[in-house]
């Protein structure tokens, strides 16, 4: 598949139907919280939510690791 064009698009976070679609909401931070609580109101089995842990030292992240 490299190499060959695959088409791409914008789907916003409020739409909760559109992203069951890929299956997943990929988050460039370890704060997945606020997403968690808003699937929680609809299928929270629609998609998975998936976050960079790079770093968890800072007493914020741990927090949002814990929500």
């Amino acid at each position: 598949m490299a190499g060959r064009p695959r088409p791409v698009s914008w789907i916003a976070t409020s739409n909760l139907a559109k992203l069951a679609e890929p299956g997943c909401l990929f988050l460039p931070g370890p704060t997945l919280g606020e997403y968690a609580w808003q699937r929680r109101f609809s299928d929270q089995r629609a998609y998975s939510l998936c976050g960079v842990t790079h770093t968890i030292c800072t007493p914020g992240v741990m927090d949002a690791l814990g929500d």
